[in-house]
């Protein structure tokens, strides 16, 4: 990853440095940057309009980095199988966690629904048992 973070910078340096032969001391460092900079993202990361009318959605064609990424990973095509492969291949592990998934959860689930429903009954015994030993100790039980 480090390289290719080293390649950007060259590859700004040396456009900084053509720049610079062809415009002399016109402008300074951080405004070539700054031109460099919108250059960059203008050209590898802007969609181009395509379409737009009153009527419809607008469209657009895709920028430079969305071309260059889908042709690379071919999301229609080898992606999808390369998923399917492996999906296949480690269909007993995926069966396995979904089955835990469930079984847990469904656990858990009917767990916490019955002790939310029997809650409300157990705090009024609790009330009542504490309230009738209190009226019991008061008439002297």
């Amino acid at each position: 990853m480090s390289n290719e973070i080293e390649k950007s910078m060259n590859f700004e340096d040396k456009m900084k440095e053509r720049i610079r032969e062809g415009i002399g001391d016109l402008i300074t460092d951080e405004e070539l940057s700054k031109i460099i900079d919108a250059g960059i993202r203008e050209v590898f990361f802007t969609k181009e309009l395509i379409h737009s009318s009153g009527y419809g959605p607008v469209k657009y064609k895709p920028s430079l980095i969305e071309t260059v990424i889908r042709e690379e990973l071919d999301l229609h095509g080898r992606a999808k199988e390369v998923c399917k492969e492996w999906m296949t291949e480690h269909s007993d592990e995926i069966t396995d966690i979904v089955d835990g998934l469930l079984r847990d959860g469904v656990g858990n689930l009917m767990m916490n629904t019955i002790s939310e429903m029997f809650q409300s009954s157990l705090t009024a015994m609790k009330y009542d048992i504490q309230t009738n030993i209190a009226n019991g100790m008061n008439n002297g039980y």
